[in-house]
């Protein structure tokens, strides 16, 4: 005699295996688009951040030899800004890719923004240049806009 498991965990693995499809579908790592003169966005649809982290850690998990770098970065940076909200560009590339690879910030977007991030540049009155910070793409990009570099870093 085999136990069926319970309705929940058949649900939940049905819905894992949905947003494994979705995750699949929109993977890319050059696809994002330029909104306004600010802005890159991921152009990947279908999942949340959060949702994105899980399937990701799952993929890594079951399917990756472990330790697995590759992942790792990414998914340390999917938590950083879920907790935090925000990362700045060139911190981002500095724990994915420590001393290993010369920043520039056309590679670095195209890495990250195969996340559900956008890419914001804010002006830096201080040094005279801009600085490029990840939020997630759902965030209210507006109230972001309107933010100032120090406003980030007291955050």
């Amino acid at each position: 005699m085999t136990v069926q498991p319970p309705v929940t965990q058949c649900l939940e693995e049905a819905g894992l295996e949905e947003k494994i499809r979705t995750f699949r579908a929109n993977k890319s790592l050059s696809n994002y688009h330029t909104v306004g003169k600010d802005t890159d966005m991921s152009v990947f649809k279908g999942l949340s951040l959060q949702e994105w982290l899980e399937v990701k850690q799952h993929i890594c998990i079951t399917e990756h030899p472990q330790p697995c770098s590759g992942c790792s970065s990414l998914i340390k940076i999917a938590h950083v800004i879920i907790r935090e909200g925000y990362i700045r560009l060139n911190e981002a590339f500095s724990v994915s890719n420590p001393g290993h690879i010369k920043y520039q910030s056309t590679h670095a977007k195209r890495k990250f923004l195969q996340l559900l991030l956008a890419a914001i540049i804010i002006p830096d009155e201080k040094c005279g240049g801009v600085v490029v910070y990840l939020v997630d793409k759902t965030a209210n990009m507006a109230t972001i806009r309107s933010f100032e570099v120090a406003s980030f870093q007291a955050m």
